[in-house]
């Protein structure tokens, strides 16, 4: 009669350093200064075992667990370290791997691009997902996505990322953008810098523009409606032996059947773009029109510098939108985030000494509230939205919400009336003062070129 052994799951054995092998996927790949480890090891040697498990090579092992201990060891010229050997991993790529990910995981040894590294590597195998990832590793499905986003981002954001140059949340955010070469590049160069903020938002508002307008060109032209521009509607007007106008709708207004109807994209508009229809001239008895646009004529230099100086004005209050929102969010993270323990008694203290008003508009308000955009015009839910968010701040956040939402009037003037910069009053002053100190908010580059190109008060020249 013939017995089987049972097979060994694991055993303590005592290796020679030189007979175990690194593993070739372990997700750490700096294993740092060794010296005062391996002067530790040559006085007490190896206290914890590694973990290895067999190698294809007869006599070798392939290192799991212990990568620093065993270098440390090779370095301070062991003759051997206790080892426990994992028979059952052998072979077994996608155990030895998630032992690796465990075992560095709960030492907190691997920087968040090898930790994603590691995740893409096991998402990798058949039937290993991102949810079962979680809860054998305890860590939420986003940070696992989190990391797995910036294991796949460009490497000098990685190599900020690693050098602690820069902080998760803005790498996260500019990997974002690593899809888009001009942008990320942009986006990199900002790294670091006050501009960063501003930057990702007008990226993002970029990108939701894109977006938007591939879904309006579609709904469109399901209408039979094409996209024009500006240009091509004078060009046809002003074409020999045209006998119409092109004339602005608004959306919604009612159009005689068959009439041919154009769009030209306004990104700053409410629905994004602007209705033309095609209006034949009117003529008199003598055949002669009775309503035509001008022909173009060439500009004056007059004209051509006011033009100029509206196209700059419309630039610069696009850019101060921007800067708006990133002010708002930033303000907002104030709020939720760290702060000096003074700042809200004074914020307190100022409210006190202000008159408190309710004027403050929806966008605004929301964006001063960290709160998302509604997605409907919702009154109802838009109380109810804001009334669940202030009810989860403490009395120090809600101190410091009200005061900035008293503050909304010298916020939405700042996005339209560019005097408010040139040539600011004492209100608009104290506000700018007010965001510098105490709220800790760095001007963007559009808003220090403004500030430093402001025309003096009349106090000041005095």
């Amino acid at each position: 009669m013939t017995t089987t052994e049972p097979v060994r799951e694991t055993s303590l054995e005592y290796i020679r350093p030189t007979a175990i092998l690194p593993h070739a996927k372990n997700p750490r790949k700096e294993l740092g200064d060794l010296t005062e480890l391996t002067d530790s090891i040559k006085g007490t040697g190896v206290l914890e075992p590694l973990i290895v498990t067999p190698a294809k090579a007869k006599g070798k092992y392939t290192l799991i667990a212990g990568h620093r201990r065993h270098a440390a060891a090779k370095a301070a010229v062991l003759k051997s370290v206790p080892c426990i050997v994992r028979f059952d991993l052998e072979g077994d790529d996608r155990a030895q791997l998630e032992i690796m990910l465990t075992e560095n995981l709960h030492r907190s040894d691997l920087n968040a691009v090898e930790e994603g590294a590691a995740y893409q590597t096991l998402l990798e195998f058949e039937g290993v997902d991102v949810k079962g990832l979680a809860e054998r590793t305890g860590h939420k499905q986003r940070t696992i996505r989190d990391r797995v986003k910036l294991a796949k981002s460009p490497a000098e954001l990685q190599d900020k990322l690693v050098a602690k140059q820069i902080t998760m949340e803005d790498a996260l955010a500019v990997a974002e953008f690593a899809d888009d070469p001009d942008v990320y590049k942009k986006l990199a160069a900002s790294l670091g810098s006050y501009n960063l903020r501003w930057e990702l938002e007008r990226a993002k508002e970029n990108r939701a523009w894109q977006r938007k307008q591939a879904k309006l060109t579609k709904e469109l032209a399901s209408k039979g409606i094409r996209i024009v521009e500006d240009k091509d509607l004078d060009a046809e007007e002003n074409a020999q032996g045209a006998d119409f106008e092109w004339i602005d709708i608004e959306p919604g207004e009612d159009v005689p059947a068959d009439t041919e109807q154009a769009a030209v994209f306004e990104p700053r508009s409410e629905t994004g773009f602007r209705l033309v229809v095609k209006t034949p001239i009117e003529r008199d008895d003598a055949g002669e029109p009775i309503k035509r646009q001008p022909k173009p004529v060439e500009e004056t230099p007059a004209q051509k510098e006011r033009r100029e100086q509206r196209e700059l004005d419309d630039k610069i209050r696009a850019d101060l939108k921007t800067a708006a929102s990133v002010r708002r969010k930033y303000l907002a993270s104030v709020v939720t985030g760290s702060f000096d323990e003074m700042l809200p008694l004074w914020c307190l203290r100022e409210l006190c000494t202000a008159a408190a008003t309710d004027t403050y508009d929806t966008t605004g308000a929301r964006q001063m509230l960290g709160l998302p955009p509604l997605t409907k015009d919702d009154d109802e839910s838009d109380t109810a939205d804001i009334e669940r968010h202030i009810n989860k701040l403490t009395i120090e956040q809600l101190a410091i919400t009200a005061f900035l939402l008293a503050r909304l009037e010298n916020e939405d003037a700042s996005m339209e009336n560019l005097w408010m910069w040139r040539d600011r009053d004492d209100e608009a002053e104290t506000w700018m003062d007010h965001l510098a100190d105490p709220f800790g908010y760095e001007f963007s580059a559009i808003e220090q070129q403004l500030i430093a190109d402001r025309t003096p008060t009349a106090d000041a020249e005095e």
